[in-house]
């Protein structure tokens, strides 16, 4: 099961949206840049928040 998918994830790092996304981090922070991914920053971690990344992919298929 892809961590995208896991039950109770609502929350990924950068190096887990750009694995399950197959693209580098960079791509990945320039996404949130575009707006096109939401995150939140959590003390000094930034996280993506999942339900983007789903509606992302689903905007491409």
């Amino acid at each position: 099961m892809n961590t995208i998918e896991q039950p109770g994830t609502m929350f990924l790092t950068i190096a887990e949206t750009a694995r399950e996304l197959r693209v580098t981090p960079r791509h990945i922070y320039n996404l949130l840049e575009a707006g096109r991914l939401r995150s939140v920053t959590l003390g000094r971690s930034r996280r993506v928040v999942r339900d983007s990344v789903l509606a992302l992919v689903n905007e491409a298929a």
